[in-house]
């Protein structure tokens, strides 16, 4: 097999384009409606203050949160399955395994979409919630500023807890959450490859299944040959100290482990 066969810049830039549009037209209104949730929720509280004649209400910042982290998980359980969950069908899959491109080309696409998709999200609404802070006084600050100030707050924690050995600026460490975000974006693609019926259900039941037997598995095998408090005193500094090295190298090897496997279902699929 020649190498252009596997994989061609050119190509691949196309089809990338054309995966886009297609993710955009199946879960792009989604994407949008989700972004803008903050601001149809703080409409609805005006809306209640103006005709309900109640007292002005000071906008929590807490439900912003929630409502962003709620919003966030549904793109990540529904993208899989409305940007990829086509594949499946019979007739739709036939169409997707003919197109001009590579079985990685077409892996290295959905990389690049379940990258940008949580990044248009997040990007529209913490742009709509500072653009609410900027002409609502009473909205109080954006929730960028409010992470700010935190972060402050935190370096000054982080000062008293550095002779403990427990740093923590690693929370404000991007790379902290994006690696965390795509294995979470593509466990869920893979489960839309994988399974032709609901396939969120399906996904999250296997993964339920998973985790109860690898408990089973590996409890009595950790805790056969650890101490607890032998563990506290000697190896828990050093995890602290390089938790962050330890969370990215874990969520890198699952990210290939999801990608190799996307990969394969791609190359093997039947109908």
């Amino acid at each position: 097999m020649k190498t252009n066969d596997i994989f061609d810049l050119k190509r691949f830039g196309k089809y990338v384009l054309t995966d886009g549009k297609s993710c955009i037209n199946r879960f792009g209104l989604d994407v949008l409606t989700m972004s803008l949730a903050g601001l149809v929720f703080y409409l609805f509280i005006g809306l209640v203050h103006m005709f309900g004649q109640l007292p002005l209400y000071h906008y929590n910042h807490i439900n912003s949160i929630v409502l962003m982290v709620v919003m966030f998980m549904c793109i990540v359980l529904m993208f899989g399955s409305k940007c990829y969950g086509y594949v499946t069908d019979k007739r739709a899959g036939g169409l997707y395994t003919m197109m001009p491109a590579s079985a990685l080309e077409k892996t290295l696409s959905i990389l690049v979409w379940s990258f940008l998709t949580p990044l248009a999200f997040f990007t529209i609404y913490l742009a709509v919630d500072g653009l609410i802070a900027l002409v609502d006084p009473h909205y109080g600050s954006s929730l960028i500023s409010l992470v700010l100030s935190t972060k402050d707050e935190l370096g000054m924690l982080t000062e008293e807890m550095v002779e403990e050995g427990i740093n923590l600026n690693f929370l404000y460490n991007p790379l902290t959450y994006i690696d965390d975000v795509m294995n979470a974006v593509l466990l869920f693609v893979l489960g839309a490859l994988c399974f032709k019926k609901n396939k969120v259900a399906m996904t999250i039941l296997t993964l339920i299944v998973v985790g109860m037997v690898s408990s089973f598995v590996m409890a009595p095998i950790l805790l056969a040959g650890l101490d607890p408090n032998e563990f506290l005193q000697t190896q828990m500094p050093f995890v602290l100290e390089h938790l962050l090295l330890f969370d990215t190298l874990s969520d890198l090897l699952g990210m290939v482990g999801l990608s190799v496997a996307i990969y394969f279902r791609l190359k093997t699929i039947k109908y």
